[in-house]
């Protein structure tokens, strides 16, 4: 058992003042001439005033002892010692004879009372017990050797107070009772035989009480057998001593039955207690070989762990540990055990110190992860650690299981590593499928804008056809000098409307469908595609055209591509000027066997950024709504397929210029001199003029009769026309429809 105070039940508690509410009684009793509360056995013999106030003050400082507080401690010595001091005053008087006065001090006591040497003094055997008392309370609180001494006390004083209340118990007065001195009340030896047993429970670490108090068979037995054994020989005592004052036997007869039922029941006492022991014992046995089979799976258990097993006190020193912290500290149990981290460890031990006060102040469990340095390299720990308590749930220090995860958290990088890497090609892969989606998207708004620049196309082509026949008739007749002008100014009208059907035609072509070596005339095509190259500038800003050096040039690149190359750099140059007036230059020069065809504006300029990546495929600085960013990089795409270059020159404020370099191209052979021949027998003037125009624009000789047309010829002809016609004869319903008329003619010509 541990040797410190414990604190003492509140029974104990409610037993120690009793004592001090006894005293008050008397106290109660002499102020107020209350007889029985001063002497509570009607014997004669009463409790004195000093007696009950050193009774009181011995019963408080019990109490107040027992609650152990500091200051309580304090008050208990001065209340110990008071008690001491009247008890030892008293004790003076007695053995010299002198007269102090403090016996009369509180209360008068009038001369003659039964067994009173002096009116109002306290007898010597309570002055003794009450000096005995006191200065056991004063020692109870100091040293080991103090506190003996102190249970010495204790226990004198209970023997003391015993053989009063005996004396009382037989009828023996000399047991409580000095001749011409003051006998010791009947309450008064109750009393000092409680304070005395009180006594005795402060002192839960010694003698007597050390072994009452403890949990092993010897305590179990003494707490078993100590009350029958002082209370078997006062009861058959006290029975004997009424018989024989009943004259129911003699002394020897009542000396015999004493002895006879004391042995009797002293042998059945320390049978049912050997048989008590002997179950504990067995017990004890049982669990021991069960701690033992316990120990030896723990120990196992420790031996044969993979992880680090260990108990550590307060201050962080090991108190135990298992084979594998020898492995991972390198060192051997004797050298691990007493010693610190910090003494064991590199920087690493702070942190594990830091973790363990924590845990221990809080008193909770919990599961960290830490980092040790052994055998060259860093490893990480996940340790489990929570308070270590005794049994009365005082803090003893710290136990704990570190696993060793440093490949489970090398793998968990991996993983991440992989998961990040996964969700990158993820993000790659959505980023090409958007971007296949954005070119899906352009390609089809490219298919529908070319479809609806082909019909517009053919079918502005297809409307001027009889205007221009119309003006090109009304041009041989003679007409007013006024009529002529309004006649040119309808032709110039007419021609731009022509170029611009052309224009919407070839803009409308693939670049790819046609082999981009192709070689392309530069006069002719700039004068076909002019017109859409200034429709799509805005509003305010001016195309200005440099070609005139290079106009009769032939380029090796087809002219769908090179019209979409131009397109895509003039439409870029008016999307900069949109918010300013400005120009596009567009100009072409031939040097070193290349055109040198460039496209210049006024316009904001570009950053340098922006100039090094312009080419790069959905770069923009448009919104995504607006531009796709795939212009540029066509312009790119088709001008290196055609084995040219491109270069960028842009200062920001000062315009952008973009140079195509292009081969140059030879032109094609002339075409053989025999052309095939068609003849048109058709009566509706404006269907015949649509039908030769559509001919001529096939490469037909056109006639309007049958003169030399043969079997490989095209023979036209409507409903009118009846009787076997040579060739290939192709016949128009009535007012059939113009695409009818371009199908069937081309249908024809293949």
């Amino acid at each position: 058992m541990s040797a410190s105070l414990r604190p003492a039940p509140p029974a104990r508690h409610r037993a120690r003042r009793t004592r001090i509410a006894g005293g008050a009684l008397t106290l109660v009793g002499w102020a107020a001439d209350v007889p029985w509360l001063l002497d509570w056995a009607q014997t004669g013999i009463t409790q004195k005033a000093n007696n009950a106030i050193a009774m009181m003050l011995a019963g408080a400082a019990v109490v107040l002892q027992a609650q152990g507080s500091a200051r309580g401690q304090r008050v208990s010595g001065v209340l110990a010692l008071g008690a001491a001091v009247i008890g030892g005053l008293t004790l003076y008087q007695h053995l010299t004879g002198v007269n102090l006065g403090i016996d009369t001090l509180l209360f008068d006591e009038p001369p003659g009372a039964r067994a009173t040497s002096a009116p109002g003094r306290m007898g010597p055997l309570a002055s003794l017990v009450f000096l005995l008392l006191g200065g056991g309370l004063l020692l109870a609180r100091r040293g080991r050797a103090a506190r003996r001494v102190a249970h010495a006390l204790g226990i004198v004083t209970v023997a003391l107070a015993g053989i009063a209340v005996q004396g009382y118990l037989f009828g023996a007065d000399f047991l409580y009772a000095v001749p011409r001195l003051t006998a010791i009340a009947p309450q008064t030896a109750l009393l000092l035989m409680g304070l005395a047993v009180a006594l005795l429970a402060l002192l839960p670490d010694q003698g007597v009480t050390a072994v009452l108090t403890r949990e092993d068979a010897g305590g179990a037995l003494l707490r078993r057998i100590l009350l029958p054994v002082v209370l078997l020989p006062l009861v058959l005592g006290w029975l004997r001593l009424q018989a024989e004052k009943l004259q129911l036997f003699d002394a020897a007869f009542g000396t015999a039955l004493l002895t006879f039922l004391l042995v009797i029941l002293l042998v059945a006492l320390v049978t049912k207690s050997a048989r008590h022991v002997g179950d504990a014992s067995r017990q004890q046995t049982r669990a021991e070989d069960a701690l033992g089979r316990s120990n030896a799976l723990l120990a196992a258990l420790s031996e044969h762990s993979p992880d680090m097993l260990y108990a550590k006190d307060r201050e962080g020193r090991l108190l135990l540990v298992n084979p594998t912290i020898e492995r991972v500290y390198g060192r051997p149990a004797a050298e691990l055990l007493g010693r610190r981290d910090a003494e064991l460890l590199g920087p690493e031990a702070a942190a594990i110190h830091a973790n363990d006060q924590r845990i221990m102040a809080t008193g909770r469990a919990e599961a960290v992860e830490e980092v040790l340095a052994t055998g060259g390299e860093h490893r990480t720990f996940l340790s489990t650690k929570a308070p270590w308590r005794d049994a009365q749930g005082r803090l003893l220090g710290l136990i704990g299981i570190s696993h060793d995860i440093t490949e489970r958290k090398a793998a968990e990088a991996e993983l991440q590593r992989h998961r990040e890497h996964l969700e990158q090609l993820v993000a790659e892969r959505t980023a090409e499928l958007e971007a296949s989606h954005q070119r899906l998207r352009h390609s089809e708004r490219m298919a529908a804008i070319g479809t609806l620049s082909t019909g517009l196309g053919h079918d502005m082509g297809n409307l001027l056809m009889p205007v221009r026949v119309r003006l090109d008739s009304l041009a041989r007749m003679e007409l007013p000098e006024e009529a002529e002008r309004e006649l040119e100014g309808i032709r110039t009208a007419a021609e731009y409307l022509r170029r611009l059907s052309g224009g919407l035609r070839l803009l409308a072509l693939d670049p790819r469908a046609t082999p981009l070596g192709e070689p392309t005339p530069v006069g002719p095509w700039w004068t076909e595609a002019e017109p859409v190259f200034r429709n799509v500038l805005p509003r305010g800003v001016a195309l200005e055209a440099r070609l005139e050096e290079a106009a009769a040039c032939w380029v090796a690149m087809s002219r769908p591509a090179l019209t979409q190359a131009v397109f895509n750099l003039v439409q870029n140059a008016g999307d900069a000027l949109k918010t300013r007036r400005g120009r596009v230059v567009v100009s072409a020069t031939v040097a070193e066997g290349q055109l040198r065809l460039t496209v210049a504006d006024d316009g904001p300029g570009m950053t340098e950024e922006v100039r090094r990546r312009c080419m790069e495929p959905f770069f923009t600085t448009k919104p995504r709504g607006i531009s796709t960013g795939l212009g540029l990089p066509l312009v790119y795409g088709l001008v290196t397929e055609a084995g040219g270059t491109v270069e960028i020159a842009s200062v920001p404020g000062d315009g952008a210029t973009f140079t195509l370099r292009l081969p140059l191209g030879a032109p094609p052979a002339p075409p053989p001199a025999s052309r095939r021949r068609a003849a048109v027998l058709i009566g509706d003037r404006r269907l015949r003029g649509l039908v030769v125009a559509e001919l001529k624009r096939l490469a037909y000789d056109v006639r309007a009769d049958l003169e030399g047309v043969g079997a490989e010829d095209l023979v036209v002809a409507d409903g009118a026309s009846d009787g076997v016609l040579p060739g290939r004869v192709v016949r128009l319903g009535a007012a059939p429809q113009l695409r009818d008329v371009q199908g069937a003619l081309r249908e024809a010509h293949r």
